[in-house]
């Protein structure tokens, strides 16, 4: 279970600190982002998440136990605003990855969170990172893989209305044809 929770703290270190540094490549954006979502000083809190999420990502590697609880505070923290986001109805980006997160906050935000909590839940088993072995970066590899896919499936429904539509035989189209 070690090492299970050393790779989780491992990838969540690199998910934090490649949202930490896309916020920072791309400042303006995201602090217009922040901006459309009615936060006050969004420049000034631009930096500040940027900085926080590079801090829990150290943490992470130096004191993964604590890293993990700040992460989870913080993923919970940020997520709870998501979902006020999208209950409101207001449609704006997130700029969670800086200008390469372009989407409208969405479910599929929401969920992407729920797994690095998952993660971060993962991580509070370890006190200190240790090299990890091969079954445990294949467990972590295939959650991740699992994930992904179900963010790429959440995404698709977003984005086309459905994840997948089959004509029966014999079944009606929209347009009255069979």
């Amino acid at each position: 279970m070690t090492s299970i929770a050393s790779v989780s703290a491992l990838v969540l270190a690199a998910v934090l600190a490649t949202s930490a540094i896309g916020k920072l490549r791309d400042r303006q954006s995201v602090s217009d982002d922040f901006a459309a979502m009615g936060l006050p000083r969004p420049e000034a809190l631009t930096l500040f998440v940027s900085l926080l999420e590079l801090f829990v990502a150290a943490a992470l590697l130096v004191a993964p136990r604590l890293g993990a609880m700040a992460a989870v505070a913080m993923l919970g923290i940020f997520t709870v605003f998501l979902v006020r986001i999208v209950r409101s109805g207001v449609v704006v980006r997130c700029g969670c990855f800086g200008a390469r997160h372009r989407n409208a906050v969405s479910s599929v935000e929401i969920a992407r969170n729920g797994g690095l909590v998952l993660l971060a839940i993962l991580a509070l088993g370890v006190t200190s990172i240790v090299a990890p072995t091969l079954p445990s970066v294949m467990f972590v590899s295939s959650l991740l893989a699992v994930g992904m896919l179900g963010l790429q499936l959440l995404a698709l429904r977003r984005d086309v209305g459905s994840v997948l539509s089959v004509q029966l035989a014999g079944e009606l189209r929209e347009d009255g044809s069979t």
